[in-house]
């Protein structure tokens, strides 16, 4: 789950809500989040939080720079 949403959208951020197991994502930038919700959307409905959830910070991870065109992703 994480290394695919960092590889896929160049960083994520994951919540855990420790008493109820429920676990929140998310990625920032414009196309990012556009194309996060179209594909957590494609599976089921989510909510879209704008603030961070009530959970606790278990994972951070934001590449800083993007690939060059013709470089291999990842």
């Amino acid at each position: 789950m994480k290394a695919g949403s960092v590889r896929a959208f160049r960083g994520a951020v994951v919540f855990k809500q420790e008493d109820t197991g429920q676990y929140f994502l998310g990625v920032w930038g414009r196309r990012n989040t556009a194309r996060f919700r179209a594909a957590l959307r494609s599976v089921g409905e989510i909510a879209i939080i704008a603030e961070p959830p009530p959970a606790r910070l278990i994972h951070f991870n934001k590449q800083c720079e993007r690939p060059k065109r013709g470089e291999p992703k990842g």
